[in-house]
């Protein structure tokens, strides 16, 4: 068991050459089984952190491990073992690989207006491989940019879970002594403290690669590794990385040329755009989480369904939201809100006086505009004519009032079954982010 100077314990596991390739075929066997092609000659060393739910893997560019009481340390901390700040303690050019071998984990960007979404790195999936690649003598490349944490940071529940006198049967039963959550950004750290203080074992497994084996692959006799790596990289690339000029420039023609900008307010349209990008699989809206992949999420819904809920007069289902893209393979859609979103000080000003379904039915108006142009006009690019052709944009508000083309958004209960309503259980469709809701789905 390793533990730190001061003689704290670790959750981090040592391990050889032939263990941690057996470990990793279970998640990525394309790269196990190019490692296996070479011989474990050497003191290449392979440490498997396991964060609890919550836990920081990478914090303002430098990377962290785990402790067993759930806390953390720094790569950089003076307290590490020794063979740990060597193995891992990579500097400024040197940011840390990392293979997700169990759960999820969520890269971010947290600024002052929200969680914007990097990506979700699930298993079989690495962080880390252009800073492992390249020379390390190149110190133009900044440090990461990108938050890291186990787990979904950006999830939410539907309902309000504001109400103090529900909020103190939690407080009693786990002992948390967090204030009942303001806002839906605030239901992250208090699903973590509970997660925490209820013992939860959901953990997110990483496998780091030490030093000596960054430091190999700079040789030529690892040619192989490097190419598996590489090919690891490119894989995670979307649509965006090759369209995203053509794309862009597409919609600012039929911006000028509709005069989008006489009739809309600026956020509307940049809300249609990025409708469009949610549809090729870009960027991330949200979605019901059915699992526990990302969290505890059972552990968190008994909390609601069986604490929270058991003497309120509506006992709403807890229904919890996570990030996720469209996957155009697949059958279920994705979800946007108007009001769970990153939205500029200036972008709100440009709107202030609509309301949210005035708001929701102005950008409606711009998708079928850009729509109309993109399945008519053949000279457009066939990758967002396609994604166009193959998607459907559905919108929803609490009361839709007189808009006839803004559905009810009960009506979501009906047509996905990931929003599962217990017996007894209310539908939360007056929850803010259904004031304002686009449904991605395949046509």
């Amino acid at each position: 068991m390793l533990r730190t100077k001061d003689g704290r314990t670790l959750a981090v596991e040592e391990f050889g050459w032939d263990e941690a390739v057996d470990i990793i075929a279970k998640t990525n066997p394309d790269l196990a089984k190019t490692m296996n092609m070479f011989d474990s000659v050497g003191d290449y060393r392979f440490y498997k952190a396991s964060y609890s739910f919550g836990g920081e893997i990478i914090n303002n560019g430098i990377c962290y491990l785990p402790l067993s009481d759930g806390g953390s340390i720094s790569f950089k901390d003076s307290q590490l073992p020794e063979i740990l700040q060597d193995d891992l303690g990579y500097n400024i050019n040197e940011n840390p690989l990392g293979l997700v071998i169990c759960k999820n984990a969520e890269s971010y960007l947290m600024g002052d207006a929200g969680i914007q979404t990097n990506t979700i790195i699930s298993p079989g999936q690495m962080f880390g491989i252009p800073r492992a690649i390249d020379d390390t003598n190149n110190t133009s490349t900044s440090a990461l940019a990108f938050d890291l944490d186990a787990g979904s940071r950006s999830l939410f529940m539907l309902t309000k879970i504001s109400d103090q006198i529900y909020h103190n049967r939690l407080q009693e039963y786990y002992g948390t002594t967090m204030a009942a959550p303001a806002t839906p950004q605030d239901h992250w750290a208090l699903f973590k403290d509970i997660a925490y203080k209820a013992g939860s074992p959901w953990r997110c497994e990483v496998m780091f690669f030490s030093r000596a084996w960054i430091n190999k692959l700079k040789s030529d006799e690892w040619a192989a590794i490097v190419k598996r790596l590489t090919h690891i990289h490119r894989a995670s690339y979307t649509i965006w990385h090759k369209v995203a000029d053509i794309w862009d420039n597409t919609f600012h023609e039929i911006e000028f040329n509709k005069q989008f900008a006489k009739y809309y307010s600026m956020q509307s349209i940049d809300t249609a755009k990025k409708l469009f990008r949610l549809a090729g699989g870009v960027s991330y809206g949200f979605k019901p989480a059915t699992n526990d992949d990302s969290a505890p999420i059972s552990l968190i819904v008994d909390a609601y369904a069986n604490l929270y809920n058991k003497s309120a007069k509506q006992k709403y289902t807890p229904i919890i939201m996570e990030a996720a893209k469209f996957d155009r393979r697949g059958r279920f859609p994705v979800f946007y809100s108007i009001n769970h979103s990153i939205v500029k000080q200036g972008e709100l000003e440009s709107s202030k006086n609509k309301s949210q379904i005035a708001r929701l039915d102005e950008i409606r108006r711009i998708v079928e505009s850009c729509r109309k142009v993109i399945l008519t006009d053949k000279s457009h690019v066939k990758s967002l004519h396609e994604i166009t052709l193959d998607t459907r944009f559905s919108y929803y508000h609490s009361k839709p009032e007189n808009y006839d083309r803004i559905n009810c958004a009960g009506l979501l209960a009906e047509e996905d079954e990931r929003f599962l309503n217990a017996e007894g259980n209310v539908f939360p469709n007056a929850s803010l982010f259904f004031k304002g809701c686009i449904k991605i789905s395949h046509q």
